[in-house]
């Protein structure tokens, strides 16, 4: 943003033409629409145009400080950042249509491409088949729950994102370099072609394409292989269409063999792996973006016309989270349609349709008259790189990461300047309008405005986070010495002011203020965290618990109940609402919370079981609460028998069996947990019972087989541990205690 204010003060000091590249209104609107989604707005109105926001902030901010002027985003730090994110994007646009109209920059773009792409590739292959999990072999390691980096990327997918929009330009440039042969025998051809001014060009085009979309590949990125075969297919039709060579088509498959010979050298098994992954054992989709997509559909039907903020998707989704994440927060729908549907609703998704519209038509008008070689194929190949990004786009979030979108709006001015070039015969350099003095002095100001709150948006944030440092240093604030409380709280407020938006900094000075006994500032700055952020279930509770200690109890069960519904998978949220139940004698709708946050986290039931027996619930009563679910039956029968209760944990370990082998993920616990109930208690032979059952169920378990092997031995049927221990060796050969037994068993020193 700052390089293109430069630009057009340059621009104006010596009175050279800026030009105006089509789409700029539908950006400039939907540039005001984001900002316009922050702004506070009376609840009248809101009620008018979003009414399911208006309800939602019923339950929450309306809770504490009815009638305050909210805005449509739920999240108005996250929407600000969004839209200095766009207006950067933007800017973006409209340097690179300055820098483009001049021919010899145009001309130079391929080359850099190739340079870049090709590099950037060879680095990635590189790390692929030399890996030692350090970014570029140097830096620090990749995060631990990071599995499918690629190159410099944390996600493979993002990395092919960018390679399938740089490699149809340089592709298309590929084709258009290609040397003009005079000869025609073969020696000839390769001799004119070393002695050709476009040999080196064309040489370095070729093998940066072959090195950017064999790393494609190798990322195992399924949405980047099937969109960049599509990109390339779409360029060889436009090719074919517009080219002023027929023949390019040809070529373009002669690329596409050694492309997949490229692949094919370095390994196709994992890209094989990579496709088979899509499907279970049982011909199930096995990928959770289609319920993210399923649940999203939900949001959009309640949030039609202007979405709930753009940035906010990682805000409202846990409303309407129907699909267990083992705890990872969803941020993105992986799907960038959906996800401008839940932001921005059918009024930002129509200005965005309009201005990616306004863009490849107007430029597309202007195509259709070039004639320029250079021209063409970088149109070309430039539509060819927004396809196939366009369709990437369905099944990931590639446009939120800051460098593939920054490429992609590169890519719109590209299509824009290449389609409007002139020849260099002529006066002008490109066909694109001159902006007037009035409206660039309008776009000077607007873009020093944005430059202007970007500076103090991320500078304030910046800054805060130096001031919240010292918060990470308190230890305890129980154990904290008041002065230092107070010093934190000090700090606190200072980052405050310096970042008014964020919810955490407000929220980290109520537990301060809590440490030193201000109640009353407790609440305000509570109110405050819920009024940025009023889908934080945690700050709703936290807020709803201190409301009760002034005796605003009905509040604070609202806060408590609108807690649980913002964030419907996170069980520690209904384990503090069941809590609040429980002690105001609510047990009916305690239980119900305990058995939603048992089926959210399974893991978690003893400690649910635990806070059930806190409140004096009887065996019957917590049994009538399980969820239908392995992990919880089985928890509950360790409960039983640690309470001395034999023979009902060995009926619950019994009822879990069909709840822990049906589905898709089946369990083989219940087997386990019942073999060591009858061997703790000398009943030998139940227990190799129930390990027979196991392996009727479970015949390729490598540890039933040794198990009952053990047991065999116990009950002196030698011949059948033997039998056992072989087997077990069949399906798992590195147990070298099996071998010895076997040995002894054998030899006759059993």
């Amino acid at each position: 943003m700052a390089a293109l204010w430069l630009s057009l003060r340059e621009a104006r000091r010596k009175e050279l033409p800026v030009y105006s590249p089509p789409g700029m209104l539908p950006l400039a609107l939907f540039l005001a629409y984001v900002f316009c989604q922050a702004i506070p707005l009376p609840p009248l109105l809101l009620h008018l145009l979003s009414p399911h926001t208006w309800k939602l902030y019923s339950e929450t901010v309306w809770v504490v400080r009815p009638g305050v002027w909210m805005p449509v985003s739920l999240a108005p730090r996250a929407t600000l950042a969004e839209f200095l994110r766009v207006a950067g994007y933007g800017a973006f646009f409209l340097l690179t249509v300055q820098l483009l109209v001049d021919r010899k920059t145009l001309k130079k773009i391929p080359v850099f491409l190739a340079l870049f792409g090709g590099g950037f590739a060879f680095v990635g292959i590189l790390q692929f088949l030399l890996p030692n999990d350090r970014i570029l072999w140097i830096v620090r390691d990749w995060p631990a729950r990071t599995s499918h980096h690629f190159g410099t990327y944390v996600n493979g997918n993002h990395y092919a994102g960018l390679m399938e929009m740089i490699l149809p330009v340089v592709l298309a440039m590929f084709l258009s370099a290609q040397p003009e042969y005079s000869y025609h025998s073969l020696r000839e051809k390769i001799a004119e072609f070393f002695n050709h001014p476009r040999a080196n060009t064309h040489i370095l085009l070729g093998f940066s394409a072959i090195l950017i979309s064999t790393s494609i590949f190798l990322s195992l990125s399924r949405g980047g292989i099937f969109s960049i075969l599509i990109a390339l297919l779409a360029l060889g039709f436009l090719a074919m269409k517009h080219g002023k060579d027929r023949k390019k088509g040809r070529q373009l498959v002669l690329f596409m063999v050694a492309m997949l010979l490229a692949v094919g050298f370095l390994g196709w098994g994992p890209i094989f792996d990579r496709f088979e992954g899509i499907r279970t054992s049982g011909g199930e989709i096995a990928d959770q973006r289609l319920d993210y997509w399923e649940d999203s559909r939900d949001v959009i039907q309640d949030f039609p016309l202007f979405g709930t903020g753009f940035g906010t998707f990682a805000h409202i989704y846990p409303r309407y989270q129907s699909v267990y994440t083992h705890g990872l927060m969803v941020d993105h729908a992986h799907n960038d349609y959906i996800e401008l549907l839940v932001e921005g609703g059918i009024a930002g998704t129509g200005l965005v349709v309009w201005f990616l519209f306004a863009v490849v038509s107007a430029s597309y008008r202007k195509f259709s008259k070039r004639r320029n070689r250079t021209s063409i194929y970088l149109f070309l190949g430039g539509l060819a790189g927004l396809l196939s990004i366009l369709f990437h786009s369905v099944t990931d979030f590639n446009l939120h990461i800051g460098a593939n979108g920054l490429y992609f709006f590169f890519l719109l001015g590209l299509v824009a300047s290449a389609a409007a070039s002139r020849s260099p015969k002529s006066r002008r350099k490109t066909n694109l309008s001159v902006m007037l003095a009035r409206r660039l002095s309008r776009t000077f100001v607007l873009l020093g405005v944005t430059a202007l709150i970007g500076g103090v948006f991320y500078g304030g944030a910046a800054l805060s986070a130096v001031c919240m440092r010292s918060f990470d240093r308190l230890d305890s604030l129980s154990q904290t010495e008041p002065k230092n409380i107070t010093a934190a709280l000090e700090q606190g407020k200072l980052a405050r002011n310096l970042d008014p938006l964020s919810p955490q900094v407000p929220f980290i000075l109520a537990d301060l203020s809590l440490a030193v006994e201000d109640r009353a500032q407790a609440l305000e700055y509570l109110t405050a965290a819920l009024r940025l952020d009023p889908t934080n279930g945690e700050v709703a509770q936290k807020l709803g618990l201190l409301l009760e200690l002034w005796g605003e109890e009905e509040k604070g069960k609202r806060l408590l109940r609108s807690g649980v519904e913002n964030n419907a998978s996170n069980p520690e949220l209904r384990k503090v609402y069941a809590s609040w139940l429980f002690s105001h004698g609510h047990w009916e709708e305690g239980l119900g919370q305990v058995r939603t946050a048992m089926t959210w986290d399974p893991r978690r039931s003893r400690d649910y079981l635990t806070l059930l027996a806190l409140y004096g619930f009887d065996a019957e009563s917590i049994d009538s609460a399980l969820p239908p679910l392995c992990q919880a039956q089985i928890a509950f029968g360790d409960y039983l028998l640690d309470l001395g209760f034999d023979s009902r944990g060995e009926r619950t370990y019994r009822r879990a069996i069909p709840f822990c082998t049906e589905g898709e993920s089946p369990s083989t616990a219940p087997f386990w947990h019942l073999k060591k109930f009858y061997f703790d208690r000398g009943r030998t032979e139940e227990a190799l019972q129930a390990i027979q059952q196991g392996i009727e169920l479970f015949p390729r378990d490598p540890g039933f087989r040794r198990e009952a092997g053990f047991l065999y031995e116990r009950l002196g049927v030698t011949y059948r541990a033997i039998e056992e221990y072989r087997k077990s060796l069949l399906l798992d050969p590195g147990k070298g205690w099996v071998r010895k037994r076997l040995e002894i068993l054998t030899e006759g020193g059993g």
